[in-house]
């Protein structure tokens, strides 16, 4: 039986998660799938209070998708998934700041969660290149985010953030940046984007432009209204 489709694989595990023990659906799990590719897995929607532990089993996985769910936590065995490249913990209960060894990883969404701090996460993913935290009420974006040196994409729209590490704004991979609807209130003097495409700080509360946005190459949607004057907004959009 191939796994080439993402639907059978998650259904056939979730009969199994619902049907046997844990003891059970290793024993089947070792016997008749050990050795299939099984590259995704969706189990959105399933009422799930944590991840379950057959998933950890499936050493092929590359996408796994379990949002709109009930998690928690994040077991330290998801480390077990090396072949991993993007999750998807959105709109989940999650609240606690934890280590995610996962190497491989390129895409990480854990937005609409319960997330007040967000470091830990960032120690073991140094390959990740879309980041998104949107929709928690995180405070600071800290210095562990610029260590991210593929990142592409960060989104962390909605949340509470007032201090945002200056070295976010030197990184040289970064496309785009949306903090949008947060409470920054000035950005630094020094800012070296060379790829940036999308910089998105609507509804904060910054006053003033740094002089270095006019000189940024790539840019070319830029969203900064909030405390800034409608005559700041316009000078600088004839500069651009």
């Amino acid at each position: 039986y191939e796994f080439n489709n993402q639907k059978k694989a998650s259904s056939f595990l979730l009969f199994l998660i619902s049907n046997f023990s844990y003891e059970e659906q290793l024993e089947i799990f070792n016997k008749y799938l050990l050795k299939i590719d099984i590259p995704s897995i969706d189990f959105s929607s399933q009422q799930l209070t944590e991840i379950p532990k057959i998933v950890l089993q499936v050493k092929t996985l590359r996408n796994l998708n379990l949002k709109n769910n009930k998690i928690t936590t994040i077991p330290a065995d998801i480390s077990l998934l090396t072949n991993l490249k993007t999750f998807n913990l959105s709109y989940n209960k999650i609240e606690e700041d934890m280590v995610i060894n996962l190497p491989q990883l390129h895409s990480l969404d854990v937005s609409h969660n319960k997330l007040t701090v967000f470091s830990l996460f960032l120690e073991k993913i140094k390959k990740l290149q879309s980041l998104n935290i949107s929709y928690n009420t995180i405070e600071e974006l800290p210095v562990e985010v610029t260590y991210l040196e593929c990142l592409r994409t960060l989104r962390a729209v909605n949340n509470s953030i007032k201090i945002v590490h200056p070295n976010l704004f030197i990184m040289k991979s970064i496309k785009s940046i949306i903090l949008r609807n947060n409470y920054i209130v000035e950005l630094p003097a020094v800012i070296e984007l060379p790829e940036l495409v999308e910089l998105d700080l609507f509804d904060n509360l910054i006053k003033e432009i740094p002089e270095t946005f006019r000189v940024l190459p790539a840019l070319k949607i830029l969203n900064l209204k909030s405390g800034i004057t409608s005559d700041q907004n316009k000078i600088y959009k004839k500069a651009l």
